[in-house]
């Protein structure tokens, strides 16, 4: 009887070890592959977000005068001046937000539209 025990644990362990070693390819390629779409989305998204960062940037600097075109400090520092020109980047800013908007209504229908 002893040795009917023994022989039914080695066989146990050797069907879990090729087991694993069947199915653990599988595995792995799959991780990997969910490994490798997430850090292609992570790529996606920081080039993204430079490109964002890079056009924010932009309109900060094209809403600052050049310094031959600059006003007198009184005229430069009055409220009415300053509310104009932080309203004139909001709407910018406005713009830059819906176009971004746009940009992620036409990705996700690409990702749910594209054929497999």
């Amino acid at each position: 009887m002893r040795g009917y025990a023994d022989i039914n644990l080695l066989l146990s362990i050797a069907v879990a070890i090729l087991s694993l070693l069947i199915i653990s390819p599988y595995v792995f390629t799959y991780e990997a592959t969910r490994t490798a779409s997430v850090g292609e989305r992570e790529a996606r998204v920081a080039e993204r977000e430079s490109s964002v960062a890079a056009r924010e940037s932009n309109l900060y600097w094209k809403s600052i005068p050049p310094p031959d075109v600059t006003q007198d400090e009184e005229e430069e520092c009055n409220h009415d001046t300053i509310l104009l020109r932080e309203l004139e980047f909001t709407k910018r800013e406005a713009g830059l937000h819906k176009r971004e908007a746009s940009i992620a209504r036409r990705e996700a229908w690409l990702v749910d539209n594209w054929p497999h």
